[in-house]
């Protein structure tokens, strides 16, 4: 939690979102990638939250989708269907650090137009310094620890309550010897 969002913050965040998310057919992890990244210059938790839901309901608009085709980006992958936003934040990027000069940046960025969470995304897109890519990378690496811990603690359950079970079976066999010779 870097960026200071508490758990509590998060679930009010992704109320705030969660159905422009499933509208625009982006993932939790997306939105929570976004919302990692918008909440680094945004005033609140709160704001970014409003600038994911924002994003994902503009991101569908043909306004939106052509502004995206006319700087050579396809909003659908290879089977049709829409590219999740951290994506498209990273192809933006590479246009925009691609662009030869400050006239060719300035046309990538004055073909969007929109919401606050587009403008929030064409911000964070904008960035030369490898730091998009490496708070993505960071997420993607903290979810990863964060299966992989889920995963180790529900193994050390699931061993825990085998033992108990067993203990259990063993008591029943131990008062079942003990009450068989009663009878």
């Amino acid at each position: 939690n870097q960026n200071g969002i508490s758990y509590d913050s998060l679930i009010k965040a992704q109320s705030m979102f969660g159905g422009s998310a499933v509208t625009s057919k982006q993932d939790f992890d997306t939105a929570n990638k976004l919302l990692s990244v918008f909440s680094v210059r945004a005033k609140s938790v709160d704001v970014a939250a409003n600038q994911v839901k924002s994003l994902f309901d503009n991101l569908t608009t043909n306004t939106t989708i052509e502004a995206f085709r006319k700087i050579g980006i396809d909003v659908y992958n290879t089977n049709g269907r829409l590219k999740q936003a951290d994506t498209l934040m990273l192809e933006l990027n590479k246009k925009f650090r691609q662009a030869k000069d400050d006239k060719a940046f300035v046309q990538i960025k004055n073909q969007f137009s929109g919401s606050q969470g587009l403008l929030a995304m064409l911000q964070a897109a904008t960035d030369h310094t490898g730091s998009l890519q490496k708070a993505f990378d960071n997420f993607n690496a903290s979810k990863m620890n964060f299966d992989t811990a889920f995963s180790n603690a529900q193994h050390d359950i699931l061993y825990r309550q085998e033992k108990l079970s067993n203990r259990i079976d063993n008591l029943m066999i131990r008062l079942g010897q003990i009450a068989l010779p009663l009878k």
